[in-house]
């Protein structure tokens, strides 16, 4: 399946949680970040994936959004969460995350 049909099957769902949840290296639970990756995903309009043509919303229309969001993780699970919904977001939204780490910048210990 690929991304972009993964993204539109979850924002059809809008899941609240179970479907990103962040374990520690003994794979204990940490936290559920699914409800914060859709934010994300919203933020962004769906699934706009970024290229060198269009860039994501992460520093445009969806930056104050990213930045909440950004700041919950950091608040709730710090800095590994913060890379590892990073990643996600990068994995569901090809080269959308750079953006977003430079609309995380001076979130916590972010350094973009």
């Amino acid at each position: 399946m690929d991304q972009r049909r993964i993204v539109e099957d979850l924002m059809a769902r809008d899941p609240k949680e179970g479907v990103f949840v962040l374990a520690d290296d003994d794979g204990a639970t940490v936290g559920d970040v699914t409800a914060l990756v859709m934010r994300l995903l919203a933020a962004n309009g769906g699934w706009l994936e970024a290229n060198a043509a269009r860039s994501s919303r992460f520093l445009t229309s969806g930056k104050l959004a990213a930045r909440q969001v950004g700041t919950e993780l950091d608040e709730l699970y710090g800095l590994e969460a913060m890379q590892a919904v990073c990643e996600i977001i990068d994995d569901l939204l090809p080269d959308a995350g750079q953006e977003l780490e430079a609309a995380w910048a001076g979130i916590g210990d972010w350094e973009a």
